[in-house]
């Protein structure tokens, strides 16, 4: 019997509550706005305009076995940098062996400028010996920040070419 009270009790406030948010539009707008608010953070960045636009955006981005830096593919003569103010959203990453033989076991690093450290460090991959082209994809993807200057490193010499693709969005 108690408990029969309490779920009317609680049923009729809850019925309450829909009624003057059905009454009152501009409320219920912005409850529901509050809710689906998304947080957009460089370490963790929302995209944030139509989903159908992204794929104009999608770039390509060849870093050859000489690891010289990243060009767009096919071709620019010099490093991609992330523009002012943007993020590259890195949705895949493949290895291509160019080399003749079995590639050794290998650490490869996708770092920002021309320094590989720690501090510049976007992602890294190991690839066992003998490893055929190999291909990663990140569906949400992962951010290479503004003004990111895009090389990649290995950790001995390799004959592997990478091959980075994602799109760019507003910070």
């Amino acid at each position: 019997m108690i408990r029969s009270k309490k779920v009317l009790v609680v049923g009729s406030f809850g019925l309450l509550a829909i009624v003057c948010l059905l009454r009152e539009p501009k409320v219920a707008h912005a409850v529901a706005a509050a809710l689906v608010q998304v947080s957009n953070t460089a370490a963790s960045p929302a995209v944030t305009q139509d989903v159908s636009k992204l794929s104009a955006q999608a770039n390509q981005f060849w870093c050859p076995y000489s690891f010289v830096g990243c060009f767009f593919y096919p071709g620019t003569a010099s490093a991609y940098t992330v523009p002012t103010g943007k993020t590259l959203m890195i949705t895949a990453v493949d290895f291509v062996w160019e080399g003749s033989g079995a590639p050794t076991g290998n650490l490869y690093t996708l770092y920002c400028g021309t320094s590989p450290i720690l501090a510049n460090d976007v992602g890294e991959w190991y690839l066992a010996g003998g490893a055929s082209p190999t291909h990663y994809s990140y569906p949400t993807g992962f951010p290479a920040p503004s003004g990111c200057e895009i090389h990649v490193v290995s950790s001995v010499q390799s004959n592997y070419d990478v091959i980075v693709r994602g799109y760019v969005t507003a910070n």
